[in-house]
């Protein structure tokens, strides 16, 4: 079996809930923790249409994950949000407003809320995650020293509601395990000093996680079939190429300007 494809993504559901695991949606996390727990996290960047096929197959196998959706064109798609909704996973926001407002924060902060009410026309929505946007100065987390999560009826946002220093944080980012040299923004400060490179490293080494992980997974990065993940390892190879390119450029952040007052 080729990594990344769905035959080894089932294998390792199955390996999970094996080595005594339970599931939960971000959502049911914050709200009552499991003490033995993964939480299966999708960031939909580029089609909502590679989500059914993760979708259906959780649902099959008994687990339950979250999905954060972008607003752009392909994305933002609420018939399937809600059929993947009908299969009992969560959907979220995907957040992207600081860098689609080119740092102004007082327009981030209204497009923000103005999107998080359209998303809860398809779904009550309580948690959101920031989108990256490797290409932006901005990091759209920054928000959140201007405005709070409960400001807009939010209870959580993984990067600054969870504690990675107790939860192990994995990410597909680059089709491996182990993309830090390639993320620019997807990746967390923690005490783990865990690396896998494949999905095999980290089956082989399932006794020895912690109790408390999040996987994130991106969906067009997994293929059905050997054509299409040839396909997708042919087309991101490129594609993480030019990240790697962006991310060496040691561009310094734009710093964010202090929201003005009203009066």
């Amino acid at each position: 079996m080729k990594d990344f494809t769905f035959d080894v993504f089932i294998l390792l559901i199955k390996k999970l809930k094996s080595a005594g695991y339970l599931f939960q949606t971000v959502r049911d996390y914050i709200n009552q923790p499991e003490k033995k727990v993964v939480l299966l996290r999708h960031d939909i960047d580029i089609w909502a249409g590679f989500t059914r096929t993760f979708a259906k197959i959780e649902h099959d196998l008994g687990v339950r994950g979250t999905y954060y959706y972008r607003t752009i064109k392909y994305c933002y798609d609420p018939a399937v949000m809600k059929q993947v909704a009908a299969l009992g996973h969560e959907i979220g926001y995907h957040y992207e407003d600081l860098t689609s407002a080119d740092g102004n924060i007082e327009l981030a902060l209204k497009t923000f809320e103005g999107n998080v009410q359209k998303f809860r026309l398809v779904y009550p929505v309580e948690t959101v995650c920031m989108h990256g946007r490797s290409g932006s100065p901005f990091d759209n987390r920054d928000i959140w020293k201007h405005a709070k999560l409960g400001d807009y009826g939010l209870i959580a946002e993984p990067y600054i509601s969870l504690d990675f220093d107790r939860m192990l944080y994995l990410t597909d980012t680059s089709q491996s395990w182990n993309g830090s040299g390639v993320a620019v923004r997807d990746k967390v400060t923690s005490s783990f000093e865990m690396e896998f490179d494949t999905t095999w490293d980290i089956l082989q080494g399932i006794d020895k996680l912690p109790d408390q992980i999040m996987f994130t997974f991106h969906p067009e990065l997994w293929a059905l079939s050997y054509r299409g993940w040839l396909l997708r390892k042919v087309v991101f190879t490129g594609y993480y190429a030019y990240k790697k390119h962006y991310r060496n450029l040691h561009v310094s952040p734009k710093k964010v300007p202090a929201k003005r007052s009203k009066g």
